[in-house]
C-alpha cells in the first residue's frame, strides 16, 4: 500500500514477548475465510468463519477480556501500517480502515468486502491478526475479484430467426403473423435443446474433453431437425410460392453459415489452436448453432413457461407426436442437459406452447426415445398451463 500502507511507523502497543515466541507465533499464524456472502450468512461468519492465530494479548487486554467477555475488541491487527483495534461497525477507526484498503487495492476485490469488515467490527467476537500482511492476504484471498470474459458469451438471435418463427406461428394458427411482436405478447423462441447445453457441449470440445466426433454428432441432430422443419413448412407454403421461396432461402442460408462455422471450428482445434468461448471462431459457431431453425421453430410463452423451464429439454408435439426439434433434443446424451421439463408434480411434460402433456400418454415410440432422459420437475403447476392464447 503506498502512502499509508507502506510506511513503517514505530510499533506502539505491541504486546511484549520474546523474539523466539514471536517467530513461533508467526510461523503458526493461519487463517481461513469461508466463501459465504455476508448478507446471507452474517451470523455464521461472526461465529468464527475467520480464525487467525495472532500474538498473545497484553496483560491489560487479557484482564479486560476476563472482566468483560463481550467487549467489542473485534478486529485486532497487532503490527504493521494497519495495526490497531477496530471495534464498531460504523466507528471512525473502522471507516478509516476501509478507506485505506479501498484506496490501495479496493478495485481488485469483489463486492461486499466493506460490509464484511463492518460486520466483523460490529460483532462481539475477537479476530486477532498477527500483522497487516496476514490480514490483507486473507482479505484478498476471500474477496479476490473473478476475471470474467470481456466479451459477452451468449449470442443474440439474428432477425432471421424471429422471421422464421413467425412463419411457423402463422402456419400453426392459420393467420398472418408477419407483424407478431414477441415483447407485446410476452413470447420467446423456446429452445428444444437448451442454449446452456449447446455452450457447455462446445466448451467440452474446445478444451479437449470431447472429440470432433462428439461435436458433429450432437450438432448434426439440430441440423437434421432444421432440414426436417424446412420440409414440413415448405410443403405447407405450397400455395404461396413467393413466401415459400423466401422461407427456404433464409433456412438454407442459416444451414450454410452453420456448416462453415463448424468446419472452421473443427479445423482450428485440430490445428492445435487454444480457444475460449469468447474466441471469434467459437462465437461464430455458437451464434449459428443457437439460431438453427429446427431447434427454435416457433413462439411460446416467455415469463410463465420459458424462463422457469430454464436449461431443461423443452418439447413440443404436433398431432400427438414429437416435432423434429423435440426429437433431436430427446435424442441427446442425457448428461448434456438437466433433463425433461416437467410440471411441479413430475407427471406432465411442460410443452413449448404452454400446455401440459401427461408423460404416460405419449406415443410408445416417443416414450422409448425419451426413456434415457431424466425427468426434471420445474416450479410450474399443471393447472397454470393454459396454452398461448394466440
Amino acid at each position: 500500500m503506498r502512502t499509508h500502507a507502506e510506511r513503517s511507523p514505530k510499533r506502539k502497543g505491541t504486546p511484549t514477548s520474546t523474539t523466539t515466541q514471536q517467530k513461533k507465533t508467526q510461523s503458526n499464524a493461519t487463517a481461513s475465510i469461508t466463501d459465504n456472502r455476508p448478507e446471507a450468512t452474517a451470523q455464521k461468519k461472526l461465529n468464527g468463519n475467520i480464525t487467525a492465530q495472532g500474538k498473545p494479548q497484553s496483560s491489560n487486554l487479557k484482564k479486560a477480556s476476563i472482566k468483560n467477555p463481550t467487549a467489542q475488541r473485534v478486529i485486532r491487527i497487532y503490527d504493521g501500517p494497519l495495526a490497531g483495534e477496530y471495534t464498531t461497525k460504523g466507528g471512525k477507526d473502522t471507516i478509516r480502515l476501509i478507506k485505506s484498503i479501498d484506496k490501495t487495492f479496493g478495485k481488485k476485490l469483489r463486492r461486499s468486502w466493506k460490509l464484511y469488515l463492518k460486520l466483523l467490527a460490529g460483532s462481539n467476537k475477537k479476530y486477532p491478526f498477527y500483522d497487516t500482511r496476514i490480514f490483507i492476504m486473507l482479505l484478498r484471498k476471500r474477496y479476490k475479484r473473478l476475471e470474467l470474459p470481456k466479451k459477452k458469451i451468449r449470442p443474440n438471435f439474428p432477425s432471421s430467426a424471429y422471421d422464421l418463427g413467425r412463419v411457423t406461428l402463422g402456419l400453426q394458427t392459420g393467420k398472418d403473423q408477419s407483424a407478431f411482436s414477441p415483447s407485446t405478447n410476452d413470447a420467446a423462441l423456446p429452445h428444444r435443446f437448451p442454449y446452456a447445453a449447446i455452450q457447455e457441449s462446445t466448451r467440452k470440445f474446445i478444451t479437449g474433453e470431447e472429440s470432433s466426433t462428439d461435436l458433429i454428432r450432437w450438432s448434426d441432430r439440430l441440423k437434421t431437425a432444421t432440414e426436417e422443419r424446412l420440409a414440413i413448412n415448405k410443403a405447407k407454403l405450397a400455395g404461396n410460392p413467393q413466401a415459400q421461396k423466401n422461407y427456404e432461402l433464409k433456412v438454407s442460408l442459416q444451414l450454410g453459415f452453420f456448416n462453415s462455422s463448424r468446419t472452421n471450428l473443427v479445423k482450428a482445434v485440430s490445428d492445435g489452436q487454444k480457444l475460449t468461448l469468447a474466441a471469434p471462431l467459437v462465437q461464430d459457431f455458437l451464434k449459428y448453432t443457437n439460431a438453427l431453425h429446427g431447434n427454435i421453430p416457433d413462439y411460446g410463452p416467455h415469463s410463465t413457461v420459458n424462463i422457469p423451464v430454464s436449461d431443461r429439454l423443452h418439447l413440443h408435439f404436433e398431432s400427438g407426436r414429437l416435432t423434429p426439434g423435440s426429437k433431436a433434443a430427446g435424442s441427446m446424451t442425457p448428461t448434456r442437459s438437466r433433463g425433461l421439463a416437467m410440471t411441479s408434480d413430475g407427471l406432465h411434460l411442460v410443452t413449448t406452447n404452454g400446455l401440459p402433456v401427461k408423460y404416460d400418454t405419449l406415443h410408445p415410440d416417443d416414450q422409448q426415445l425419451l426413456k434415457p432422459q431424466i425427468q426434471s420437475a420445474t416450479t410450474i403447476d399443471k393447472d397454470d398451463l393454459t396454452g398461448t392464447g394466440w
